[in-house]
């Protein structure tokens, strides 16, 4: 096949002609008395075209073979191929490409084009260098379509010479179409600074260059950079369009950017963007979701004229990162009576809203409506949601089967299975299937590491975790993440190694409040107590604040140790200086505090003032610190209580006892206790 090379011909004057004249509605007039000439052919299909109007063309193109247009006229060919490709149908776009007698530089742009915008990486490029092979010389339309090709597959050599014959060709400056294009491959590719240096040398900048490089850093999580293009875009006189907005909206949520976000949401009402673009009312309800501010973020849903399934799933996962299983699933079922269906990330949601809530039947449902629309099995996302809901909901042989029936196992689904067990207490299983991840040939990662090293600690695995740690070591995974540093530190103090845990400890780059809860819970744990309280003042000196966790180590390390006025201080400053509402095991360490000081009064009085479902650990404390002091009268009155809040628990009866025996009680009184274990078939 050659290229199409001629003089002025007719296609040439049919051009002209469909350029000077006004473009009118044609089709129906077309289809009903047949072709008439190539303008009403050509016109005819760009409104279909436009209007995606597949079987209209399709008339169009029989009408079109009849006459032999795509022997005779490449304009007619080429509007026909293009005609295709925005319909999505690229496979009868090629079809007809390849029928063309003559093909054009636009007779290959428009497939280039076509393969570009619906992802087909390997054919663009396959295309392009056929185009070549013909003897043709790209132009901008060709060479941008390669570029985000590149881009695409992050193949920066590639582009890398694409830049280089565009710099050959002299089009480099072309801010319009190519600069950006090789901004937008070059950010891609992750070289940001490549990127950095074609913008700057751009002798016009204009909103599609700024919006380019504004977006790479986003899309490499430089959101501060993201936001002073944007403030020097304005500043020197260009107007955001709503790519721009859309862009910065998510570097706003990124870094937690509420005021700025604010502002920006005031300008694009002002400029009226949100009433035309739905796209940018989905990225402001990202961003407040991001932000914290689901309320705002649901104004802003209730506003959109268009609320389409980008718009549900979005509001649904800002529901979910932050909680709020119900509302996330009263979206999910909103959706369905509005009959917008579903896809792969909204399902996802769906499922781990489930998870949240321990929604099982409702997740069955769903798993149920997956089957039953016959949803790719291979969806690694849905798959793993699906896990992931059945792990959280505790029905771990559904989760096992589940991952079973996963054609496909990722990381992620080996990681999840690994954490339910570690979550649920079986320890030994998070253990087993470790070990079968690695036989299998998958690498762990940070996830993997952080919520095995939670299973040796808590069964004080010491040896098994310390390999863990050598392997992370080796595999230079531990650097700054602090979730897996934090593990190492539970693990060692766990296991009772202090020592080990305060290295860790300090070799970490951060350290937030579970780094220093971790070590402190650690020096409780083993008696430590003196150093868990150094530990604790330390962490007020220079650490982040304590969270109620902190506290619960800390009145715990009080009591044992018998400090009952400093324990008192910790206590008040929960609520005084760092806002922190005391929960129920704070008033029971509070009631240890007091019990173990002999202060039985004052432990009485905290514990009646406990809600009744949470005070039977309280008066365990009380029972318990009764046998230290031998106060048969107190620990009489906790038993009485103790046991009208549960009878059927042995625990009292096992405190009463041994504290008549403690104090040498007479043998009827402890008969009566006895007695009483006998009636309620406790023995």
């Amino acid at each position: 096949m050659r290229p199409f090379r001629t003089g002025i011909n007719k296609t040439c004057q049919l051009s002209i002609i469909m350029t000077m004249e006004m473009h009118t509605p044609m089709v129906n007039i077309h289809i009903n008395h047949g072709v008439k000439d190539d303008i009403v052919v050509v016109r005819s299909l760009k409104e279909c075209a436009t209007q995606k109007d597949v079987d209209k063309g399709r008339q169009l193109h029989a009408n079109v073979l009849k006459r032999d247009l795509l022997q005779t006229n490449i304009f007619v060919g080429n509007t026909l191929v293009n005609f295709y490709v925005s319909c999505y149908a690229l496979a009868r776009a090629r079809q007809v490409f390849d029928e063309l007698l003559f093909r054009d530089l636009v007779s290959w742009n428009a497939l280039i084009k076509g393969y570009a915008q619906h992802g087909r990486t390997m054919d663009t490029l396959n295309c392009f260098k056929l185009m070549q092979q013909e003897g043709l010389v790209p132009d901008i339309v060709s060479l941008a379509c390669m570029l985000d090709a590149c881009g695409s597959i992050g193949v920066a050599e590639k582009g890398q010479e694409i830049h280089a014959q565009i710099v050959r060709e002299g089009l480099q400056n072309d801010p319009l179409m190519l600069g950006s294009a090789l901004i937008n491959m070059y950010t891609k590719c992750g070289a940001l600074v490549k990127a950095k240096r074609v913008f700057e040398e751009l002798p016009i900048k204009n909103v599609v260059s700024w919006t380019a490089l504004i977006g790479g850093y986003c899309q490499h999580g430089q959101s501060e950079n993201a936001l002073t293009c944007f403030e020097r875009m304005k500043a020197e006189g260009l107007r955001p369009d709503s790519v721009t907005y859309a862009c910065i909206l998510k570097a706003c949520g990124s870094i937690g950017a509420l005021e700025r976000g604010g502002k920006l949401h005031d300008e694009i009402v002002k400029h009226g963007f949100l009433r035309k673009s739905t796209t940018l009312g989905n990225a402001l309800v990202d961003m407040y979701t991001k932000l914290g501010e689901m309320k705002k973020a649901r104004v802003v849903f209730n506003e959109l004229r268009v609320q389409n399934v980008v718009s549900w799933t979005t509001m649904m996962g800002g529901y979910c990162n932050h909680g709020q299983g119900e509302e996330a699933l009263d979206c999910f079922f909103s959706m369905g009576k509005k009959e917008i269906y579903p896809n792969a990330v909204t399902f996802s949601c769906a499922l781990k809203a489930c998870g949240i809530v321990r929604a099982i039947r409702k997740g069955s449902e769903i798993h149920a409506e997956l089957a039953r629309q016959g949803f790719p099995k291979d969806n690694a996302l849905v798959g793993n949601a699906l896990l992931d809901m059945y792990a959280k909901c505790s029905v771990l042989g559904m989760a096992k089967q589940a991952f079973v029936e996963l054609p496909v196992r990722d990381i992620v689904s080996w990681n999840i299975l690994i954490a339910g067990y570690s979550e649920h207490g079986l320890y030994a299983d998070s253990l087993k299937c470790f070990g079968q991840m690695k036989h299998k040939g998958y690498s762990p990662d940070a996830v993997t590491y952080a919520s095995i090293l939670k299973a040796c600690g808590n069964i004080g695995a010491a040896n098994q975790g310390t390999l863990i740690h050598s392997e992370i070591s080796e595999n230079r995974i531990l650097r700054d993440n602090i979730i897996l540093g934090n593990a190492l530190v539970d693990l060692y103090a766990k296991c009772g190694d202090l020592t080990e845990a305060q290295i860790v400890f300090n070799d970490l780059k951060v350290q937030d409040v579970v780094s220093w809860t971790s070590l402190i819970a650690g020096y409780c744990e083993h008696g430590h107590d003196e150093e868990a309280l150094v530990c604790f003042e330390e962490m007020k000196q220079r650490g982040p604040l304590p969270n109620a966790i902190t506290f619960v180590c800390i009145l715990k390390a009080c009591s044992n140790i018998g400090v009952l006025e400093r324990g008192e201080k910790y206590f008040e400053s929960m609520t005084t200086t760092y806002g922190i509402v005391p929960n129920s095991e704070h008033h029971t360490s509070l009631v240890m505090l007091y019990s173990h000081a002999g202060c039985f009064d004052k432990a009485m009085a905290v514990a009646k003032k406990m809600p009744s479902t949470d005070r039977l650990p309280a008066y365990f404390a009380i029972l318990h610190a009764c046998q230290k002091w031998g106060n048969v009268q107190i620990g009489r009155l906790a038993f009485e209580h103790a046991f009208a809040l549960d009878k059927a628990s042995a625990v009292p009866y096992i405190f009463m006892n041994s504290l008549h025996i403690s104090a040498d009680i007479q043998y009827a009184d402890n008969m009566e206790v006895l007695q009483l274990m006998n009636n309620d078939s406790l023995i």
